[in-house]
């Protein structure tokens, strides 16, 4: 749409620069017929009084300068009705170039709050996932704390992803799961 808007625009300047070449080009052809038309009436009064050339020959030719004019004239009326219509397509036109930047803007309105929705949301899951991790670790510490307070074994509790509680035992290098005994399962349970 942009491009649209901006072909639209670059033709405005020239579109006038014809009009003003088309009202130029008129004035300059109405002097001419002006001054042809005094110079044919002078010279239809020297033939009329001159018996070298023949009146009826003039006449036409004078008929036809006449035609000419009239023709120049319905073409000048066609030319006036054409930038008539023309002026009439550049309002409309300039009203399509209002209504696409309007639109332009609208979206760009749009497309700037989808990326801040966008934003807020990825905020929110940082914010959600740093809670998750801090609250995780918290539960974990409590429940090793009261573990230890309960249980004389060496095992450690830990959280699993779903919230639930693994025994571990750290005795090695690598911490390995352990099977509830009756008595942990019950001291977990509280």
């Amino acid at each position: 749409m942009g491009g649209e808007v901006g072909i639209i625009k670059k033709k405005i300047p020239e579109f006038w620069s014809r009009i003003d070449g088309i009202f130029k080009h008129t004035d300059t052809d109405e002097k001419e017929l002006v001054r042809i038309g005094v110079e044919l009436k002078g010279i239809r009064e020297k033939l009329t009084n001159s018996p070298q050339e023949e009146i009826s020959n003039l006449e036409r030719r004078l008929a036809e300068e006449e035609d000419r004019r009239n023709e120049y004239h319905r073409d000048q009326g066609a030319a006036r009705r054409r930038i008539k219509t023309l002026n009439e397509e550049l309002v409309e036109m300039e009203a399509q170039i209002s209504k696409l930047e309007a639109l332009n803007q609208k979206q760009e309105t749009a497309r700037n709050r989808m990326e801040l929705a966008k934003n807020v949301v990825s905020i929110i899951k940082q914010i959600r996932e740093n809670m998750d991790v801090q609250w995780r670790h918290t539960i974990e510490e409590h429940i090793q704390e009261i573990y230890r307070s309960i249980s004389v074994t060496p095992y450690i509790p830990r959280l699993r992803s779903d919230y639930g509680i693994q025994l571990t035992e750290e005795t090695s290098e690598t911490p390995t799961d352990v099977a509830f005994s009756q008595g942990e399962a019950l001291v977990l349970s509280f």
